[in-house]
C-alpha cells in the first residue's frame, strides 16, 4: 500500500469512528460478510467462566436458556460443579448474556440457531440445538469422543480453529489427528 493510500484509510477509519454509532470494529464487519457470531466478551463473563470451560459466545443459545443456566439454583448444580458468585456479578453476567443472546443477536450463526428452535426449547447445551446437530451430524463420533484431543462435542476450540473469535465458519475446521473436515 502507497503511503497515499495509507493515509486514506486511516482518515476513512478516524471517520467512520467517529460518526458511527457502533463501535469501529462494527464498522470493519460492516465491510465484509460476517459467517459468525458476536466476539465481544465481557470481562466479569471471562473472569467468571474461563477458569472452567472455553467462553461460549452468547449468541449460541437464546436468552431463555442463558437465564435457566444462571438461575442461582441452576448454579448450585452447574454441569456437575457447585458454583458461587455474589449476586452482582451473576446479575452482570446475566444481563450481557441476554442481551447477545442468539434470539437477539444479528449474526447468521446465531439467526441460525435461533431458528432452529421452537418457542417451548431450553436448550441447556449448545450441542441439544437442532442446528448444532444438523452442522455435526455427519462427523462420525469416533472422531471426537475417541479423540483425546477433542473429547467431546462441546470442546469448540479444539476444531474449529478461530472459535474464540467466534468464526465457525467450515473452512476453519480442522480435527486434530484427521486433519480439515470437509462436508
Amino acid at each position: 500500500m502507497s503511503n497515499g493510500a495509507g493515509w486514506v484509510l486511516c482518515l476513512v477509519l478516524l471517520s467512520a469512528s467517529a460518526h458511527a454509532d457502533s463501535s469501529i470494529i462494527g464498522w470493519f464487519r460492516s465491510l465484509e460478510p460476517w459467517t459468525g457470531v458476536a466476539w465481544e466478551y465481557d470481562d466479569t463473563y471471562i473472569e467468571e467462566c474461563l477458569p472452567c470451560h472455553f467462553p461460549y459466545q452468547p449468541g449460541l443459545l437464546p436468552e431463555r436458556s442463558w437465564r435457566a443456566l444462571m438461575a442461582p439454583e441452576a448454579l448450585l448444580n452447574h454441569f456437575g460443579e457447585a458454583l458461587t458468585m455474589d449476586e452482582a456479578r451473576r446479575a452482570h453476567i446475566v444481563a450481557y448474556l441476554v442481551r447477545n443472546a442468539a434470539d437477539h443477536a444479528t449474526f447468521p450463526v446465531s439467526e441460525k440457531i435461533a431458528a432452529s428452535l421452537s418457542k417451548e426449547q431450553t436448550p441447556l447445551r449448545i450441542t441439544e440445538t437442532r442446528y448444532f446437530r444438523r452442522k455435526h451430524h455427519p462427523i462420525p463420533p469416533a472422531l471426537i469422543s475417541d479423540n483425546p484431543k477433542v473429547a467431546r462435542f462441546s470442546n469448540c476450540s479444539a476444531c474449529h480453529n478461530e472459535a474464540i473469535d467466534g468464526n465457525y465458519d467450515d473452512a476453519t475446521v480442522s480435527i486434530p489427528g484427521y486433519g480439515r473436515w470437509t462436508w
